[in-house]
């Protein structure tokens, strides 16, 4: 079983959190406004952690107590707590509702699996555990089964292969990144590096547009976009990789990270600019909407933006470690299915003086 630490793990949540929400204009800052999407990753976050609770637990975690009445008491130590809570507040259809692209960590979709299989839910909110002796043995009988066979399966080595399935793509989308922010520092000495998402405004706010976008469309405004830009920096931009985005409030969206020869091009706030100006109104006809984390110094100073010199080692290193968490490994709590993969991720990059084609390596 991979074991990650606790540190790390809140790390990648609040990037998994941050996806969901929608970054508003306060002043010259952006402010993140959470959304009931949100709401539903904290749920799949805090899901994974009662699994990996479970994992590391020994002792049954539900026992009972006969009481001098000749009633039954139920009681229950700390991850029997975590899994009781589970099954009363769990909602069994949101996140299908708010991620219906994307698949769970497998420590995740396993418990849920198991929970369904089970019907431990009806179970747990059923009153005849609670009026009847018999009843609250048979339950903790269950419910205690449960959590050993979900122990014995997580610790498994078939799992931990279902675990290395699942955790390849996120891998090879890291590796990808990785080698062009190395191969942009190969061919220039100082790289201008952008980080921006895009999408779009909600419907309501576009009374004569089409509506939502769909998966089509914002692929197609996403080639578009990138072509443009061909056009505008010409050789001046070394690459560009996106990473596609959904769920249900915010619609499609990109994470994009656009590296440009700092020795042509150092202006990364209008750089952004011009950038986030072709997809709001260039491409999108008016329907797109941007985020440039470079306009807001607090964020482009935390994750190293701007004009970077390759002899800058530390600032290098810096760079990738921020680039790739907030682009890549949110996806540990969940990310979008294997067969969307073609459409997931990829880069564009100019190679003397000409593009190479859009790389979509990750099918």
């Amino acid at each position: 079983m991979i074991r990650i630490d606790s540190d790390t793990l809140a790390t990648w949540g609040q990037k998994c959190l941050k996806s969901t929400a929608i970054s508003v204009v306060d002043g010259t800052q952006y402010v993140l406004q959470a959304t009931c999407d949100t709401e539903v990753a904290r749920h799949v976050i805090g899901i994974y952690r009662i699994g990996m609770s479970i994992a590391d637990s020994i002792d049954p975690p539900f026992t009972f107590r006969e009481l001098k009445n000749g009633d039954v008491a139920v009681c229950k130590d700390s991850v029997g707590e975590l899994v009781f809570g589970l099954l009363t507040h769990l909602d069994r259809e949101e996140f299908s509702e708010s991620f219906p692209l994307h698949e769970l960590n497998p420590a995740c979709g396993r418990l849920l699996e198991m929970i369904e299989e089970r019907q431990l839910v009806d179970k747990t909110r059923s009153p005849r555990w609670r009026l009847d002796s018999d009843g609250k043995r048979s339950l903790v009988a269950e419910l205690n089964s449960f959590v050993d066979d979900y122990r014995q399966e997580i610790l498994s080595d078939a799992f931990s292969a279902r675990m290395n399935r699942y955790l390849a793509h996120s891998t090879e989308m890291e590796h990808e990144l990785l080698s062009q922010i190395d191969h942009a520092f190969q061919r220039t000495s100082r790289a201008t590096a952008i980080r921006m998402d895009f999408g779009y405004k909600p419907p309501e706010a576009l009374p004569d547009g089409p509506g939502s976008v769909d998966l089509d469309e914002a692929t197609s405004h996403r080639d578009v976009l990138l072509m443009a830009l061909r056009n505008v920096f010409e050789d001046s931009l070394l690459s560009c990789t996106w990473k596609l985005e959904h769920c249900r409030e915010k619609g499609y969206g990109y994470h994009a990270l656009f590296i440009l020869d700092a020795c042509k091009v150092s202006d990364d706030l209008a750089t952004g600019a011009v950038i986030g100006d072709a997809w709001d109104v260039a491409v999108t006809k008016g329907a797109g909407i941007h985020v440039s984390y470079n306009a807001d110094s607090r964020i482009s100073n935390a994750y190293g933006l701007g004009v970077i010199s390759r002899r800058q080692t530390q600032a290098v290193r810096a760079f990738k470690e921020q680039t790739v968490t907030s682009m890549v490994r949110g996806d540990f709590f969940m990310q979008i299915r294997p067969e969307l993969a073609a459409q997931t991720f990829g880069t564009v990059c100019h190679e003397h003086g000409a593009y190479l084609p859009l790389k979509e390596n990750l099918s």
